[in-house]
């Protein structure tokens, strides 16, 4: 949990400072939709505060309220494989493809390892954790998603309990409105997802690339450096690069390699690519890259790349999913950056960049998450809530400051 907006509600740790006026006072613990729909009423009935929690990677702390009742969906979470077909409530309308109908309170790696019994796989979270229920209803993001769109656009169908207590099955031609609004109109707003039918896709063959491209703090040119890199994002997406990167004015190195220096500046990443038969796709990618930056500063910016491949996405997922704790004592701001952006004006970016990292800020998150697939997504119905802005970003740029 974000404890700035849990008034500091205490911690799993016994040493912690804080107060416990940031929880709810009761808890459903539900594993069924009957479950939710009675607290809901009682609620309702009541005129108590309700309060929706599955994994709580919230990051607004929304998850938890003083004094509320609180619904946890956590043990929503059956799996079901849909193989070839499947057949939509209400019309009766037959869907070509494999999915996987997952219960609100399913938990990412659950799915990966339930999909890949079957070779498929889902557009899904970078943490084990990452709860389906209000990742889907933020939209989504993931790695997969530059080929195959965002988590809410893969989105068949789902049950959901209203806040009136009516538990609804809604799809493209059964309640199309809620149906829209829930895939990417934020969490706990129209309703709680009590199951959802996701589009699963082949699981593919992933090239794993990690990348440093780094110099000394001290150095003047540093935001041009990054300035740079961050320029290429999109053209390095189109050649079918994605992934979660950061990029930074100075910073501890993460891992500990022969010849690099405490701290470094620049950019630090973990990419794929999926299903390359090409052995020299990521050299092609980034050779060019590394040749205009030892042209304009020679001999001062070191280019690491390593390679790793894996048999599916989630061999890939079981070494590289993101072990972060889902809370901090930090505020998130974040931006969705389109090609205009990122290629259009090199000092207006760099300007920008430095502005993201002044002052308590030493480093950014640049996720390669949006591009081709999120742009031409296709939802059913036609489309969906998410946040227009997807469809031209590219990169998903996040920042955590200590203060505002």
């Amino acid at each position: 949990m974000w404890d700035k907006f849990d008034n500091f509600t205490c911690l799993p740790e016994q040493n912690t400072t804080c107060s416990p006026a940031g929880y709810p006072a009761y808890v459903v613990n539900a594993s069924c939709a009957e479950h939710v729909k009675i607290g809901i009423d009682f609620a309702r009935k009541h005129n108590v505060r309700l309060n929706v929690k599955n994994t709580g990677h919230d990051y607004l702390g929304r998850s938890n309220s003083p004094g509320s009742l609180s619904i946890w969906t956590h043990h929503l979470n059956k799996i079901t494989y849909n193989e070839g077909q499947f057949k939509l409530q209400g019309s009766g309308k037959v869907i070509s493809g494999n999915s996987f109908t997952v219960g609100g309170g399913s938990q990412m790696y659950d799915i990966y390892a339930a999909a890949d019994k079957h070779n498929q796989t889902i557009v899904g979270g970078g943490a084990k954790s990452v709860g389906v229920g209000g990742y889907i209803t933020g939209g989504g993001h993931s790695i997969l998603a530059p080929r195959h769109g965002l988590a809410a656009d893969n989105v068949w169908e789902m049950e959901i309990v209203t806040p009136g207590g009516d538990i609804l099955t809604v799809n493209e031609d059964q309640h199309p409105d809620l149906f829209w609004a829930v895939r990417g109109g934020g969490g706990s707003t129209f309703g709680i997802i009590t199951s959802a039918t996701l589009k699963s896709y082949p699981s593919p063959k992933v090239t794993g690339v990690t990348i440093m491209i780094i110099t000394d703090p001290k150095e003047s040119f540093v935001f041009d450096l990054i300035t740079y890199i961050v320029s290429k994002m999109p053209s390095l997406m189109k050649q079918g690069f994605s992934g979660y990167n950061i990029i930074t004015k100075g910073m501890e190195i993460p891992i500990e390699e022969p010849g690099i220096p405490d701290r470094v500046a620049g950019f630090m990443g973990k990419c794929i690519l999926q299903d390359v038969d090409d052995p020299e796709a990521v050299s092609k990618a980034f050779n060019p890259i590394n040749e205009t930056i030892q042209k304009r500063w020679p001999n001062k910016v070191q280019f690491y790349t390593t390679l790793e491949q894996y048999d599916s996405f989630l061999a890939w997922f079981d070494k590289n999913y993101d072990t972060n704790q889902a809370g901090g004592s930090s505020y998130l701001v974040s931006r969705l950056l389109d090609g205009e952006v990122l290629t259009g004006n090199t000092e207006a970016l760099k300007n920008a960049l430095q502005v993201g990292m002044s002052g308590s800020s030493s480093a950014m998150e640049a996720f390669m998450v949006g591009g081709k697939g999120v742009q031409e997504a296709t939802p059913r119905g036609g489309s969906n809530a998410v946040n227009p802005a997807w469809r031209t970003a590219y990169v998903h740029a996040c920042e955590l400051l200590d203060h505002l």
